[in-house]
């Protein structure tokens, strides 16, 4: 049976789950040693998977409600999480099964080679991950025999780098814009930042489009359809980030700096931004950019 404790360790409010009721022993070390991912050596990393978030007899109230009001309170990052059952997402007021649309609500749906580092300590937990795009958070297993109820949730956290694959991952808080109701999240690091170079990230997310009824009973309706979509940004003084729309007319005015000569850029080289060579033209003038910029 499952059942839930919460835990007050450095500071923060997490909820653990033990999915076999057996009594161990948390290291207060978040990577030391070896160490089972479902053991409450969660330790602050993960969030339980609550696919069934029927009520517990100890608390009385429900998994779900635990982890919204905890994680809501303590962890304001985690406020775009709407949904934490792999079988199913919430859109609006519809709550549908994965699949019942157009689209996958992942960026992989198989499980892949990743890692877990943490930036303070430098140590690194390897694991297999997969970026569920819609309500942007990770799941994790630590083989690829891990049944579907010990699949994990990693905490949405500025303190861990994420590696998917070769690609790396990262939160970040106080984004200049909001999507999907939050202005922070993960996202991919397309240009690594250094003193001399400015970052691109890409942040990925989607939008859901509701499906249709026909009104004839002989004819089958539209299905629910998601689309992926991406926002740019890049990486100014100060850990701030400044938004680089993916368009002719706008993507210049986003740097601090140089707009002229990247607007110049832009036509000479018809740097367009369609969709499907969105990145390619964005990663190109980023890197002009980095050309420049000190001159």
């Amino acid at each position: 049976m499952k059942f839930y404790k919460i835990l007050f360790l450095f500071g923060t409010f997490l909820v653990t789950s033990n999915f076999y009721g057996q009594s161990q022993n948390p290291d207060p070390a978040p990577f030391g040693g070896e160490y089972h991912l479902t053991d409450p050596a969660a330790y602050g990393v993960f969030i339980p998977n609550d696919g069934n978030s029927s009520a517990t007899p100890e608390l009385g109230i429900t998994a779900e409600s635990i982890r919204e009001k905890l994680l809501s309170r303590f962890d304001n990052f985690n406020n775009n999480i709407k949904n934490n059952n792999p079988d199913y997402f919430t859109a609006g007021n519809q709550v549908l099964n994965i699949n019942s649309v157009i689209g996958s609500i992942y960026l992989n749906d198989e499980f892949l080679p990743g890692k877990i580092v943490d930036k303070s300590s430098g140590k690194e937990l390897k694991v297999y991950l997969r970026y569920r795009i819609y309500d942007d958070f990770f799941e994790v297993k630590q083989t690829l025999k891990d049944s579907k109820k010990n699949i994990l949730k990693l905490k949405r956290s500025p303190d861990y780098d994420i590696y998917l694959n070769r690609t790396k991952y990262v939160f970040i808080n106080n984004l200049p814009t909001y999507i999907n109701g939050a202005n922070n999240g993960y996202v991919k690091v397309i240009i690594n930042p250094t003193e001399d170079r400015t970052g691109l990230f890409e942040r990925m997310y989607q939008e859901f489009s509701a499906g249709s009824s026909s009104g004839n009973p002989l004819k089958s309706g539209s299905k629910a359809r998601l689309e992926n979509e991406s926002t740019y940004f890049i990486n100014l003084k100060g850990d701030s980030f400044a938004m680089i729309e993916a368009n002719r007319r706008k993507a210049y005015k986003g740097f601090p700096e140089k707009n002229d000569l990247l607007k110049e850029y832009v036509k000479e080289n018809n740097l367009k931004f369609k969709r499907d060579e969105e990145l390619r033209d964005m990663l190109s003038l980023v890197n002009y950019y980095n050309s420049i910029a000190n001159n």
